[in-house]
């Protein structure tokens, strides 16, 4: 662990350009990165920003456990970028360590379908199970062929990272039911 954070240091650090420095930074880790995160100072945070993008930048936020800390360095509507591209879940957990002023402040500059979605799981409380439900699947609808269920799963894997369970609606676009991903890959077509 150690010796990831001195390598990335030095990556950081280094005089190379910040292509190359993306690269490099690239091979690590996301929990990685965010741990070494804890160590620059606030002018290489924003240059490790800078460096990675707003979506990298997002992938790692949900690894940081000061995340309010590494809001306050940017600007609202940077934060609100970054918080739109996380899973709904994991910028729920980012949303909760801020104060209920900025909270609010991010949260309206969020587009429509991410506020929705964020505003969702914030509607439940800590100990309920709906606060720990994420809005990031892959869903199918019930008469769906296998063929059919497959590309809708290969179309909507770019966006999702929960493909192992796929959701099945029915007609009325309600929940119907849960099909696991090895029971899809095994079917045949013309059985439902």
């Amino acid at each position: 662990m150690e010796e990831f954070l001195n390598e990335l240091l030095s990556i950081i650090r280094s005089k190379d350009s910040n292509e190359k420095k993306r690269v490099n930074i690239l091979q690590y880790h996301d929990s990685d990165i965010a741990d070494v995160f804890n160590q620059l100072d606030n002018n290489e945070k924003l240059e490790l920003i800078k460096i990675l993008g707003k979506e990298k930048t997002s992938d790692i936020l949900a690894y940081l456990d000061n995340s309010d800390q590494f809001l306050d360095l940017l600007r609202d509507e940077d934060a609100a970028d970054v918080i739109e591209l996380m899973d709904a879940d994991d910028a729920v957990d980012v949303l909760e360590d801020l104060d209920e002023e900025n909270r609010d402040k991010i949260i309206s500059l969020l587009s429509d379908e991410a506020k929705e979605d964020v505003k969702l799981i914030l509607s439940y409380e800590k100990d309920q199970v709906g606060s720990l439900m994420t809005t990031n699947y892959v869903e199918i609808v019930i008469g769906d062929s296998v063929k059919g269920a497959m590309k809708k799963l290969v179309q909507q894997a770019k966006d999702n990272d929960n493909i192992s369970t796929l959701m099945v609606l029915d007609h009325d676009n309600k929940f119907y039911g849960c099909l696991d991903l090895k029971d899809l890959i095994c079917a045949r077509d013309g059985e439902s």
